[in-house]
């Protein structure tokens, strides 16, 4: 409602937009984020005209929690032609009379042909959104969430493919400026016996699953939503408890809350109970462009589950926000009509690109026998550009890992690195299958927390570019404390080649401990073996890290005192994370825990087999 009236972007501004995020943040999929984005009237032009820059760049397009049957299946094939992403549907509502009490336009005939269309396209997961606890709501119109699932799931019919459907249960919680701002919200007991109710429907169900959200949370939600200035106190004596990060479900605590509410002199129950018509809001001296009058005639028609149609397409209900022949927007006016406006084009209005939605609904494919024809569950992976997957030329990348970079996890650092080749336009090469990916492989992944000089990845692209250019091009966007200190040409034989050695410098914060460390050093080389037992995801694993320690030696400052230890660590029998390695050989100067807190390390060096190294 306070959004009204509904003012579209341009598709140009839309498409600038998207160039600019692209460009600048080098993500690889895109959201139409909107409350109602199947609504956008110009969709299909717009989803059209994208989809053939994710075909050209592999990049994905996920659309939002829609409402069913506001996305042409038109839009489905060519989404499905790319990589699939999950789809959320949001029927709100089990039964079709309460979805008529909150005027949500949706039919279950409407819904199983959303799910059909899914199918017959290889789609084969979908999420449901539901609200719980709203206005007349009944244990029938609950047990309806069950059964409407159900449907949708076997929506194929008989011998045809099942849907795997996750339900998502949110309790309703009222909120101002809305048709139901009167309303009370039901209790926490109430929503955890609702919650429970729909929980028993599922129990034995195949390919349904359940989640729902937690109900002091929504409790709290309520207090909160339609509160006065008085619960500022209330947030702040409730900060001052310990509740902070209060969204976070790990951090949730209910009862902070409810002693502040106490010492306020605030009653939750007031707070989320039934406001009476006519009285003062905390929210009335706030001008939304709605009318109380048009709210309260929307609250009748819900109770009578009678349906509005969307004023954009639909019949005007003088609801305030436009300037209409009966009356003006109870908005201001910031300044006359332009000359473009003029007088037949009143300053407020809806103001969209096209007349009428560019979308339409088609019946779903059915065989000579009328059952449904799906793709199956094997269906083609998704469509790659011929260009994308040419192997032109293979690079090793080397780069340092230092400072706050140094704390990227693996996964991180390809995250990083993927995002910064996109906004270098680099023309990378990608792999084929149902998941196409950028063909990008590592060294050895550096623990977290550990420095290097001497990191690498290889990458192929599609187009031969010159080394210097890559490493241009690629340089001023990694983060702090990564930068490309080499680029070189490989042959596809050496694409991936490990180091069979690799070079460190260790560091403790004091000298005496630095020392103390060259010790342990020099002990653990004397040794003829050491065995050593390490967890693994096979299970527990023993081998001689003796024979890891292919030389080392201390480093002394001007004064004499042992300042580093350097050593050379020998892969050829095995492989452990070197910071590992030294809470092994320290294992008298502390516990891990202890140890690994205190060690500084850095990758000096990688040494191949033929004896090339890099350094050199």
């Amino acid at each position: 409602m306070v959004y009204r009236p509904a003012r579209e972007r341009s598709l140009e501004n839309i498409n600038e937009l998207l160039s600019k995020c692209l460009n600048e943040t080098g993500f690889d999929e895109i959201s139409f984020l909107s409350l109602s984005t199947g609504d956008f009237s110009a969709l299909k032009t717009l989803s059209f005209g994208v989809l053939d820059r994710c075909a050209r760049e592999q990049i994905s397009l996920s659309l939002p929690s829609l409402r069913v049957g506001s996305i042409d299946d038109e839009i489905i094939e060519r989404m499905a032609d790319l990589r699939r992403t999950g789809v959320t549907l949001a029927p709100e509502a089990g039964s079709q009379r309460l979805r008529d009490v909150i005027n949500k336009g949706v039919t279950e005939e409407g819904l199983l042909l959303h799910a059909q269309k899914l199918l017959e396209h290889g789609w084969r997961l979908v999420k449901l959104y539901f609200m719980i606890g709203l206005p007349t709501e009944t244990d029938a119109d609950l047990t309806a969430i069950a059964d409407i699932c159900r449907k949708v799931r076997d929506a194929a019919g008989r011998g045809g493919p099942r849907l795997q459907v996750t339900a998502a249960l949110s309790p309703f919680v009222p909120k101002p400026f809305t048709p139901f701002q009167w309303v009370a919200q039901i209790g926490q007991d109430e929503i955890q016996r609702r919650v429970n109710l729909v929980r028993q429907q599922f129990k034995g169900q195949k390919f349904l699953k359940l989640r729902w959200h937690e109900p002091a949370m929504s409790h709290l939600e309520g207090i909160l939503s339609r509160a006065d200035r008085r619960m500022a106190d209330v947030v702040e004596k409730a900060y001052r408890k310990g509740a902070v990060f209060t969204s976070w479900m790990e951090h949730f605590s209910l009862p902070p809350w409810l002693e502040a509410l106490d010492e306020c002199g605030i009653s939750a129950d007031a707070c989320t109970g039934p406001r009476e018509p006519g009285a003062a809001l905390p929210w009335s001296h706030l001008e939304a462009g709605i009318s109380e009058e048009f709210l309260l005639r929307e609250r009748e028609r819900a109770l009578a589950e009678k349906i509005t149609d969307d004023c954009r397409y639909g019949a005007c209900r003088q609801c305030g926000a436009c300037d209409t022949k009966a009356s003006p927007s109870r908005m201001q006016h910031a300044s006359a009509p332009t000359a473009n406006d003029g007088p037949d084009q009143p300053l407020h209005r809806n103001r969209l690109i096209l007349p009428q939605r560019d979308q339409m609904a088609h019946a779903p494919t059915l065989d000579a026998e009328g059952r449904l024809v799906c793709r199956p569950q094997t269906s083609r992976p998704p469509q790659i550009t011929a260009e994308l997957t040419v192997k032109a030329a293979q690079y090793r990348v080397w780069h340092s890992k230092a400072q706050g970079s140094a704390y990227l996890s693996q996964l991180e650092l390809q995250a990083v690195l993927d995002r910064a080749l996109r906004r270098a336009a680099m023309p990378l090469a990608f792999s084929q299958g149902f998941h196409p990916m950028p063909l990008l492989s590592f060294g050895r992944a550096l623990p977290v927390g550990v420095e290097s000089q001497a990191e690498w990845f290889a990458l192929t692209l599609h187009e031969a570019l010159p080394p210097q250019e890559v490493a241009d091009r690629l340089r001023p966007l990694l983060p702090p404390g990564m930068n490309v200190m080499r680029v070189e040409p490989v042959e596809k034989s050496r694409r991936t080649e490990q180091a069979v050695a690799e070079a460190f410098t260790l560091r403790m914060p004091t000298e005496d401990e630095t020392a103390a460390a060259a010790s342990c050093f020099a002990d653990f080389a004397e040794l003829p073996e050491r065995m050593f037992t390490r967890d693994t995801k096979k299970g527990p694993r023993t081998a001689d890290i003796r024979l890891m320690l292919r030389s080392w030696s201390p480093r002394h400052s001007e004064t004499g005192a042992v300042e580093a230890v350097t050593f050379v660590a020998d892969w050829g029998n095995g492989y452990l994370s070197p910071l590992v390695f030294c809470m092994a050989v320290l294992e008298t100067l502390g516990t891990p825990e202890k140890l690994r807190q205190r060690i500084g390390l850095l990758k000096t060096a990688q040494i191949f087999a033929d004896g090339q190294s890099y350094p050199e």
